[in-house]
This record gives structure tokens, C-alpha cells and sequence, in this order.
């Protein structure tokens, strides 16, 4: 694989991402852009983006805006969710599908970036997706066992944290990038409504329904941030998709949880999985 670049993008209004291209050595069979989560930095996904270098696939990763250091995210306070769908993530995708527009686009979404992909427009000209422990923040769609540790983060903690910081640092979701205050209150506000993002008329127009097959990637020992409950309501939102659960025994390792999917242990384990879905279309077994 040729060594990854540094490719900052400029969204139409002006706004300029942060992106690196990791460019396959071989001939290139398809393109895929990695949406990353909340409070996550894109180099933690180098990793799968080199892994799929290697198999012939040009790969995107990129930061959102406003994440990172104190005096950068205050500097987009007022930037919110839908501005991180409908500009940077769809600059993202546009990028590469303009670049080589006769090639499969796909789309690796974690978390977040599994829930907010239907909100760009270019969402239906993806040829085929894959979300990892992607769910609905709602909290009706955990275990009770963690209802009172996420009515506490979102009456008390997170409101304390946006006014005395004006942001919310990134280790209480356990990344390491501070996350601006607008994101967070958008954020809050769908976790707390039984229709999540849906309910929010924000997010209109949407592209949920015009999206082409996904697959869901639940972990069994994701309890916290994106259990399989979680997954399988957000998987119904997407017309096309199927739901796949895996559990920390079917690879052979003690653990995965909300990361180690990504991570090169225990990723290398699952990563041909996520390649046969992508340019093939198989599921993984059970």
C-alpha cells in the first residue's frame, strides 16, 4: 500500500475537513469512506483503512469539525450533528464517488457515523453499507440496568460539564477528543425522544429509505454505548438492511466492545468479514 496522504476537503460552504487517502499499490476495485464515532479521531481507523488498502479498495478517513483540542472546539460551539451529515460526511462521500464515479462506493459507518449517514444526499448512490455497533441513543432501547446511569449523564453530568467547560470532553464517551457544545445538545435532544433523530423535523429531508443494502454489525459486549437492542432499532430505519451479531467467542478473543472492532486486535479477525460483505455481499454465518 502506498504511504496514506493528507487530503483536506472543502465543503461547499467554504468549511474545510480534514481527510487522509489511503491509496491502494494494486489496481482499485472500489472506494469506501469510513465514518467514524463521536469523539474518535480518524487515525483510530487507520488500521481498517490500511487493511482495506491492501485488498484494492481506495479508502477515506476524515475528522469531523470542531472535535479535538479545548480552543478548537469552542470555536464551533454552534456546529451540530446534521452539519456534520450534510456537509462533512457528504464531502466526504462526494470526494471519492466524483473521483472515480464508474467505482463501487461504500461506506463504513462506527457509531455515529452509522446513524447519520442517511442524512446526506448522497446516501443512495452508496452501493453498499456497513454499520458497526451503530444504535439509537435512545435510552428505552438499553438494558434498565442502564437507565439510571444515562438519565444521571444526561440531566446532571453533561449539562454541568457544557456550561462549566462549554464543551463535553471526549473521555466521558470514551474517545480522547473534546466535542462541541451545539453536537452535544442536538445529541442530547434525540437521546431523550422516543423516535431518536427522527423525531427532530431537523433532520428533514432525510435519505434512510433510498439507501441500498447494509449490513448491522451488533457486539454482544457492547452494553454501554451500543447494545444489540440498540442496533437492531436503528436497523429498522434502513429499508435494506440485515443485522448480524457477534460475540467476542465466535473470533476466539475475551473481548470487543464499543472499539476493538477497529483496533488490529481483535479487528484482523473480523475485517475479511467486513471486506466479503462489501464487494460481495455475504453476511457473516452465525
Amino acid at each position: 500500500m502506498n504511504e496514506p496522504q493528507p487530503l483536506p476537503l472543502t465543503t461547499p460552504t467554504g468549511q474545510v475537513i480534514e481527510s487522509t487517502l489511503f491509496e491502494p499499490e494494486t489496481s482499485v476495485i472500489g472506494q469506501l469512506v469510513i465514518g467514524g464515532a463521536m469523539g474518535v479521531p480518524q487515525r483510530f481507523y487507520r488500521h481498517t483503512a490500511t487493511f482495506f488498502a491492501s485488498q484494492g479498495i481506495r479508502c477515506l478517513t476524515f475528522d469531523y469539525r470542531g472535535v479535538g483540542m479545548p480552543e478548537v472546539t469552542k470555536k464551533y460551539e454552534h456546529i451540530q450533528i446534521i452539519d456534520w451529515a450534510r456537509e462533512d460526511l457528504t464531502t466526504a462521500l462526494r470526494t471519492l464517488n466524483q473521483h472515480a464515479p464508474t467505482l463501487p462506493l461504500y461506506y463504513l459507518g462506527h457509531s455515529l457515523g452509522g446513524q447519520i449517514v442517511g442524512l446526506s444526499e448522497v446516501a443512495p448512490k452508496i452501493t453498499r453499507l456497513l454499520m458497526v455497533a451503530s444504535g439509537v441513543g435512545d435510552w428505552r432501547c438499553f438494558s434498565p440496568r442502564q437507565w439510571p446511569k444515562m438519565w444521571l449523564a444526561w440531566y446532571l453530568v453533561i449539562p454541568l460539564l457544557l456550561t462549566l467547560k462549554g464543551y463535553l470532553p471526549g473521555w466521558l464517551l470514551g474517545g480522547n477528543q473534546n466535542i462541541p457544545k451545539g453536537v452535544v445538545k442536538q445529541w442530547r435532544h434525540w437521546c431523550l425522544q422516543s423516535g431518536y433523530l427522527w423525531s427532530d423535523p431537523a433532520t428533514q429531508p432525510h435519505y434512510y429509505e433510498e439507501t441500498n443494502d447494509a449490513l448491522f454489525i451488533a457486539l454482544s459486549d457492547d452494553h454501554g454505548l451500543a447494545p444489540p437492542s440498540a442496533v437492531a432499532a436503528l436497523t429498522a430505519h434502513y429499508p435494506n438492511a440485515q443485522l448480524a451479531i457477534r460475540s467476542p467467542s465466535d473470533i476466539g478473543v475475551r473481548e470487543i466492545g464499543h472499539f476493538g472492532a477497529f483496533r488490529p486486535e481483535p479487528g484482523k479477525r473480523l475485517w475479511k468479514e467486513w471486506l466479503a460483505w462489501l464487494t460481495d455481499g455475504v453476511a457473516p454465518t452465525p
